[in-house]
């Protein structure tokens, strides 16, 4: 049985608007970062795109991690090759026929190929055949969370607060009673 005067001195009430605070915090972040998606998928890095111009562009990429090409969703393949940065072996790729999707104004990119090289840069070849480029990026998260970008974990850590100091605010509550 808990001590009488340290359950007496916990303020369930202070929990409560801590955990409400919290929760508002994490619902306007979350907010924000769909708003930002509203005209496309802006979090692409720097170096990620690689015009179709049949010419050989350095691209950064994290080692032993999973990156997809991603073509215009009209387009049904990327015509690339890749090759490791370092070593100049060529990266195997594989055909992702039902993958991820990343909106972009009006039309979405479809991740077409996949590969995971083991140095932290590849050099990628795309034959002419449209004006638009292709990205060569990574996931930054699991696929629900992959539109938001980047910065999905922060609502989701804040909800997951709120949510814990709600259940501790329900204990406190528990232990009084009984």
């Amino acid at each position: 049985m808990p001590d009488d005067t340290a359950v007496a001195r916990l303020r369930p009430r202070r929990l409560l608007v801590a955990a409400g605070a919290v929760l508002l915090v994490g619902l306007a972040v979350l907010g924000a970062l769909l708003v930002r998606t509203i005209d496309g998928y802006r979090d692409w890095p720097a170096d990620s795109a690689v015009p179709q111009d049949n010419e050989s562009h350095l691209v950064r990429v994290e080692p032993d991690r999973t990156f997809y090409v991603w073509v215009l969703a009209i387009d049904d393949s990327a015509d690339c090759t890749i090759t490791d940065g370092r070593s100049g072996e060529p990266v195997p790729l594989e055909t992702v026929s039902s993958g991820p999707t990343r909106q972009s104004g009006v039309i979405n990119y479809s991740a077409r190929l996949s590969g995971t090289a083991s140095s932290d840069q590849v050099r990628v070849t795309c034959l002419a055949s449209d004006d638009e480029p292709v990205y060569v990026d990574a996931l930054t998260g699991p696929d629900f969370f992959d539109p938001l970008g980047p910065l999905w974990p922060i609502p989701v850590l804040l909800g997951g607060v709120g949510a814990a100091l709600l259940v501790a605010a329900g204990g406190i509550r528990i232990l009084r009673r009984s």
